[in-house]
């Protein structure tokens, strides 16, 4: 599909604004990408989604063709010195459809997406295959190490980054996702 007659445009969303039209189409999307039944990706996102977490959609002729979610969590970072609470954003599902990508697409969701991380002063962080590691770090997301993040969704197979907040690894003994 060309762009030229098809110009995508971004939209962010909270979820508590969000449109059923809209949310069905970022389900759809998600489940065509993930392979999980729509019935499985509205359960998750009733279990998962919160009324603040951020939707960034990128459509053409009101169709969901790009989709990032920014998903506020809780955590407690651990220093040398002390122990802070503090609401980061978890880096959830950046997907662009099969038919519109190499077309440059992603950069607009990542842009925006770290925007928001630097508008809200918050720090991010993502969990991701060793293969997309060189695409996130074009973005500025930093590696993670295993020993410093303690995360359910953190397998022996996936990395951990992270973005914002201007986070001084050397002092941080651990973060925990809560």
């Amino acid at each position: 599909m060309k762009l030229k007659k098809h110009k995508p445009k971004l939209f962010t969303f909270k979820t508590k604004n969000l449109s059923p039209f809209t949310k069905k189409k970022i389900l759809y999307l998600k489940k065509i990408h993930y392979k999980f039944s729509l019935n499985s990706q509205k359960k998750w996102f009733k279990e998962n989604v919160n009324d603040n977490d951020i939707h960034i959609v990128l459509m053409v002729d009101k169709n969901v063709i790009g989709y990032n979610l920014l998903h506020e969590n809780k955590c407690l970072i651990e220093s040398k010195k002390k122990k802070v609470l503090n609401t980061i954003f978890i880096f959830d599902t950046l997907i662009i459809n099969k038919n519109f990508r190499n077309m440059g697409l992603s950069k607009i969701l990542m842009e925006k997406s770290n925007k928001i991380i630097n508008d809200k002063k918050k720090l991010s962080i993502l969990v991701c295959y060793k293969n997309l590691i060189m695409f996130y770090k074009k973005f500025d997301w930093r590696i993670l190490t295993k020993k410093k993040l303690k995360y359910n969704h953190l397998s022996k197979d996936k990395f951990s980054m992270f973005y914002g907040k201007n986070l001084k690894l050397n002092n941080i003994k651990k973060i925990t996702i809560l």
